[in-house]
């Protein structure tokens, strides 16, 4: 019997037996009804109902992975299982970070190896979180003071812009009073040429 072992994100969509496999519209029925059918046995890990049924670490790669894109839920699974997955096989570690695509996790696995080569995936996934929680904190932080950095420009901007149009106001007011350029410059506390470039 040959069993397939399916990881798949996505439910399987393909053939289940040996005829759906083969293209047999083209076949004389007569033929066809002569081929033997087969069954695909399929497991998809993603999907299979009866963890309690193993009693080995594949138990905790399928756990695993049943709730790999739900954090929290991953999170609950693994604390949850605190014994086995502090004394994770390392075959076991290795299948869950290649299908899972946990690049971090094997980062640095020596560090969360014992002497018997088990793997305490617990420190790691947690190590992994603190590190994931400390970059988003930077990032944060970082888009923090870039907005905060817009935002002063821009109020910077208006209020230079409403400072700018009462002094040319005030400029205008001592002109029309008959205040000389010289006079208004020091009036207002601005150079002359700048008094005559809000006249001109």
């Amino acid at each position: 019997m040959t069993l397939v072992v399916y990881f798949g994100q996505e439910l399987w969509d393909g053939p289940r037996t040996l005829k759906e496999m083969l293209d047999l519209r083209h076949c004389p029925p007569e033929v066809a009804r002569q081929i033997a059918d087969y069954p695909l046995h399929l497991i998809e890990v993603r999907e299979y109902p009866r963890l309690e049924r193993f009693h080995s670490d594949l138990r905790y790669v399928f756990g695993f992975l049943q709730r790999d894109r739900e954090k929290d839920k991953l999170y609950q699974y693994v604390t949850g299982n605190r014994a086995a997955f502090s004394h994770l096989d390392g075959a076991a570690y290795q299948i869950i970070q290649v299908m899972s695509h946990s690049s971090g996790l094997l980062k640095e696995k020596e560090e969360y190896e014992n002497e018997e080569g088990e793997i305490d995936m617990c420190q790691a996934l947690l190590d992994m979180r603190e590190e994931c929680i400390s970059i988003g904190k930077e990032k944060g932080r970082e888009e923090g003071i870039s907005i905060g950095r817009e935002e002063g420009i821009s109020i910077g901007e208006e209020e230079g812009i409403s400072i700018g149009k009462q002094l040319t106001k005030q400029v205008f007011q001592l002109w029309m009073a008959g205040k000389t350029e010289k006079e208004i410059a020091e009036i207002c506390e601005i150079p002359i040429e700048e008094v005559k470039d809000i006249l001109s």
